[in-house]
């Protein structure tokens, strides 16, 4: 049985005001008295926008697609919550040509261990239209998500998502055509490595095809699709130890601008990388950013000046144990500023646009404020992003440098810092008393700004090295530095 339950009576829409850079224009929580998230935002024609989530407020018994239209100060329109008699999730949202919405997740049926592709079309008061259930490719899939739709020119869709299987190829990504009804005209998969494969990102392309981003195995991917759900070219990206391409967007110069997450070899902690293509997807440049704790990307867009936009959330900078973490990035990658947002609890991001004013709306989740343990968060930033923000309000270095390891001596890891005063390439390796390379820890072309590395006193063949001192040497251009640590055990 269909149900749609309309939240006006237990939204709550809050103004934040503290723990915010003054780039903030404004920020609102939207929620009931349990937990709502964010998934997707995107901008409707009236200059508002829709916000598309899941929220356990209205069913006690489970979770629904949550949507909610705003107008351009954030200030609700309607909210409404749509599912069946099962866990429901919404992933991706747009606003069709009809003026209605679209959206895109999984649907859970109580009772069974399978989620279905689920898609839910409603016209401009959110009024339940119609929705779909789809289940693409082999009966043995243990489970469907989606985490992208498009309107195609006549009127249908296309949604791209993940399938969860048992076998020896346990992921696949999935591609479902649909008319103006939600009816499927088509489906493929797509098999990976026998690590899997998953979609996380899907956009058209201005030659009328389309990308898509994701995780294959160990390695982050771009793969472009015809119309007709053809693969016409593949790329896989190995970053650190495994890494997956959270979201695209097309640049200016009909390349492509990726921002995802990946750990480095050795490393249990994350951190967030941006990547820019030709329009082939061979790679020009990569860019790494973070701390020391897990630093992981959402959603890029460019901006007005050609500069890029990172959003996502952090645990190594901020107020709390997890920060929305914003990184804008000169055309090569280098480090023009960063931001966090949020309060002393879980604080997140989820998707991001750029307004036609220049400025960005950027939409996650809150525990630190709002009405329920979680809250859908929007805030809208400035465009003008400048400046470097941390705990000592610093600038950029002005200098080239490599600071003494701590601690010192160490035993199970040691913390590494230093800082680069413009882009360029830094190769950092940790060497043994006899001059031989033990490990490499950086080894990219980096953004101006400090960095932070972790060494757990592994080599480079992933075995533990012996006690005893050892040197860690920083080059970068004309740079070089060397300094010694101690190893004890």
């Amino acid at each position: 049985m269909k149900r749609v339950n309309t939240l006006a009576a237990i939204l709550l829409t809050l103004m934040v005001s503290s723990a915010l850079a003054q780039d903030t224009l404004w920020t609102r929580t939207y929620g009931g008295s349990r937990d709502e998230v964010a998934r997707s935002i995107y901008p409707t024609s009236d200059g508002g926008s829709v916000i598309a989530g899941v929220s356990n407020s209205a069913d006690r018994d489970g979770t629904d697609f949550y949507l909610i239209k705003t107008d351009a100060d954030g200030e609700i329109d309607w909210s409404q919550s749509y599912g069946n008699d099962s866990n429901e999730d919404a992933h991706s949202v747009i606003q069709a040509s009809d003026g209605g919405y679209i959206m895109a997740g999984n649907s859970q049926q109580y009772g069974r261990a399978i989620n279905e592709i689920y898609l839910v079309k409603t016209n401009a008061l959110g009024h339940l239209e119609w929705d779909r259930t789809y289940t693409p490719g082999e009966q043995s899939h243990l489970g469907l998500s989606a985490c992208s739709i498009l309107e195609l020119g006549d009127g249908g869709y296309l949604i791209a998502g993940s399938a969860i299987q048992f076998g020896p190829v346990y992921g696949r990504f999935v591609l479902i055509r649909t008319d103006s009804s939600g009816d499927s005209l088509w489906s493929r998969t797509y098999a990976g490595s026998n690590f899997g494969a998953w979609a996380s990102c899907l956009i058209e392309t201005t030659d009328g095809n389309f990308i898509i981003s994701g995780r294959n195995g160990f390695e982050s991917y771009l793969t472009k699709i015809s119309d007709d759900g053809d693969v016409l070219w593949y790329q896989s990206y190995l970053l650190g130890s495994r890494s997956i391409a959270s979201s695209i967007a097309q640049a200016d110069d009909g390349g492509f601008i990726i921002a995802g997450t990946f750990l480095y070899s050795g490393e249990v902690q994350s951190d967030i990388y941006i990547m820019k293509t030709d329009e082939n997807g061979n790679a020009w440049w990569t860019g790494p950013f973070g701390g020391v704790e897990d630093d992981s990307a959402y959603a890029i867009s460019q901006a007005s000046d050609g500069s890029y936009l990172i959003a996502g959330t952090t645990n190594s900078f901020g107020d709390g144990r997890s920060n929305v973490y914003l990184v804008r990035a000169d055309e090569n990658g280098g480090l023009l500023s960063t931001r966090t947002y949020g309060g002393v609890n879980d604080d997140g991001v989820s998707s991001m646009y750029r307004t036609n004013d220049g400025d960005f709306m950027v939409a996650g989740y809150t525990a630190s404020f709002g009405a329920g343990s979680f809250d859908c968060w929007v805030l809208k930033i400035d465009g003008e992003l400048t400046g470097i923000e941390d705990d000592n309000d610093e600038t950029l270095p002005n200098i080239i440098s490599l600071s003494q390891n701590y601690p010192n001596p160490f035993n199970a890891s040691t913390i590494i810092e230093f800082e680069l005063n413009q882009p360029g390439y830094a190769g950092l390796d940790v060497f043994d008393v006899r001059g031989r390379k033990v490990k490499t820890l950086v080894d990219d072309y980096l953004g101006s700004g400090r960095y932070t590395v972790k060494w757990n006193g592994i080599s480079e063949s992933g075995k533990v090295v012996t006690s005893g001192s050892y040197f860690y040497k920083l080059k970068s251009g004309d740079y070089i530095d060397t300094r010694k640590m101690v190893l004890i055990k």
